[in-house]
């Protein structure tokens, strides 16, 4: 959120201290943060009213392509600000990195990453699908890896900010379904 407070015209709220591991002082990652007054979009239901869904999917888009437009170095998990202000950037979760190409990201993620459902599960869903589905994601984990290389057409930073969850449930809204700020 600093980072968004930082380099876009974005509201959210200012930050007093935020710690993201679990060796914090209370035992669990945490941010103490100004108060938004409005209402979660999931508050205000999770299906919009149709009279309000134009409102907030193009304010949705607008923060959306603002976050898209910051850049970074390195494509990782920003975990600080270093002396000079700029961004220290951390593993993935699960992954690695930070990674200086996009290619890395790609093959990392390629070897890294597990479709969610057990074959079992996959059988359940699909029936006789479930061997060509399993087929078809092995052979698209091995396809990104063997093309990681042509996959970006900017394989070099700086790379665009990505927020994985980013959804009207991080919003604040007023009553209207105004976008009042961002929250996550």
């Amino acid at each position: 959120m600093q980072l968004i407070q930082r380099e876009t015209n974005i509201p959210v709220p200012h930050v007093h201290v935020a710690k993201s591991n679990s060796s914090s002082p209370v035992g669990a990652p945490f941010m103490l943060v100004d108060c938004l007054r409005g209402n979660m979009g999931m508050d205000l239901s999770m299906a919009i009213p149709s009279e309000y869904k134009l409102g907030v999917f193009a304010s949705t888009a607008e923060i959306q392509i603002e976050v898209f437009n910051m850049r970074l170095p390195k494509i990782g998990k920003i975990v600080g600000i270093n002396n000079d202000g700029s961004y220290r950037q951390g593993p993935i979760p699960g992954l690695s990195g930070p990674f200086n190409t996009a290619a890395d990201f790609f093959r990392a993620w390629s070897t890294k990453v597990d479709f969610g459902l057990s074959h079992d599960q996959l059988e359940d869903a699909a029936g006789s699908f479930a061997d060509e589905l399993s087929f078809s994601g092995s052979a698209f984990k091995t396809l990104m890896n063997d093309m990681a290389d042509r996959l970006s057409i900017c394989n070099e930073g700086p790379f665009p900010v990505c927020h994985g969850d980013f959804g009207h449930s991080n919003i604040v809204f007023d009553d209207n379904y105004r976008s009042l700020g961002v929250i996550d």
